[in-house]
């Protein structure tokens, strides 16, 4: 089990360093992390069904933890705006914000109002695990 685990990582890696598209990403790494599920589940001892669970339930953090990362590079205002600052055009910073609200917008983690913009159940939840994290790992925004 532990070398299927250790392959399924390899793979995952893989498919974050040759899949650009996110679904892609994601679709690939749901089915490694199934395949896990199904070579590995059905003939395991009940003994070992912790250990297994604990494998399972790392390879997806994984996963997710490389999303997260793949989304931070695809959607990075800083690197974007650094790499565009010569001979960047004066609404281009306006056009790069503009894209990300719109993101976040597609994300379901804020909504439009006659005030501006405000967060959603769903961005107060995520901002709420961010803002552990930032403590957690003692990181000032």
């Amino acid at each position: 089990m532990e070398w299927y685990g250790l392959g399924t990582v390899a793979l995952i890696g893989l498919a974050f360093y040759a899949l650009r598209r996110l679904r892609v990403f994601v679709a690939a790494s749901a089915a490694v992390v199934g395949a896990f599920t199904v070579i590995t589940y059905p003939s395991l001892p009940v003994e070992r069904r912790l250990e297994w669970f604990v494998i399972a339930a790392g390879l997806l953090a994984s996963a997710v933890g490389l999303l997260i990362v793949r989304v931070m590079l695809i959607r990075s205002v800083s690197l974007q705006l650094l790499a565009r600052i010569d001979g960047a055009e004066a609404d281009s910073f306006q056009e790069d914000i503009r894209d990300r609200l719109n993101d976040l917008r597609a994300f379901h983690l804020v909504r439009s109002t006659e005030a501006g913009n405000t967060l959603t159940p769903f961005g107060r939840l995520v901002a709420g695990f961010v803002a552990v994290a930032y403590w957690a790992l003692r990181i000032k925004p």
